[in-house]
């Protein structure tokens, strides 16, 4: 889902500067950047099992789109208050960059298809290169989804790509497994 609303220049010089570490380090940054260890491994599993994640990855690679994953708990235990959102942080030296949050209290199956819902999301950013600033980012999920949540300023979207993206990665992680079943089983 989609907030329509900022972070604060802290968090986004800190995502910026995790970035610049990573790529000063020597290692190869791409467009998707997992900040959380359980996360990281979570995307890692994912992207073995799913053909969809493995797709939209290689979609926002070569794009101008630069996507920070982190894996942000509930407040309170057993709420679903959000599973995932994604936010606009900013445009800067032609790359725009975004932020998704998973919620970590979910299944792993159910953050790994997080995953591909967000990064769908992300795809929908890099489609539309009028997308350049928290207004814009506003405007372009107002006309290609349709509303889910509106408290007083702030307004969430979501899409159907999104969401399809999201089953498609259920599927994927359910052929894996039967996969891996049946081959036992023989």
């Amino acid at each position: 889902m989609l907030p329509r609303s900022s972070l604060t220049l802290p968090i986004v010089l800190l995502l910026l500067f995790l970035g610049a570490s990573a790529t000063a380090r020597g290692e190869a940054a791409g467009s998707v950047r997992v900040l959380s260890p359980q996360l990281r491994a979570i995307a890692e599993d994912g992207l073995t099992m799913s053909k969809t994640l493995q797709e939209l990855v290689q979609r926002l690679d070569a794009s101008d789109v630069v996507i920070y994953l982190t894996c942000a708990q509930t407040e309170v235990p057993q709420a679903r208050s959000f599973d995932g959102k994604l936010r606009f942080l900013s445009a800067a030296g032609n790359v725009r960059y975004v932020v998704a949050h998973v919620n970590c209290r979910l299944s792993r199956e159910e953050q790994t298809a997080l995953l591909g819902h967000e990064l769908r999301h992300a795809v929908e950013i890099a489609d539309d290169e009028s997308v350049v600033d928290i207004r814009t980012f506003g405007r372009c999920f107002a006309r290609i989804g349709f509303l889910v949540a509106r408290d007083g300023p702030r307004v969430t979207y979501d899409t159907d790509a999104a969401r399809g993206a999201q089953r498609a990665v259920q599927h994927d992680l359910r052929s894996a497994r039967s996969a891996v079943s049946g081959t036992r089983e023989k």
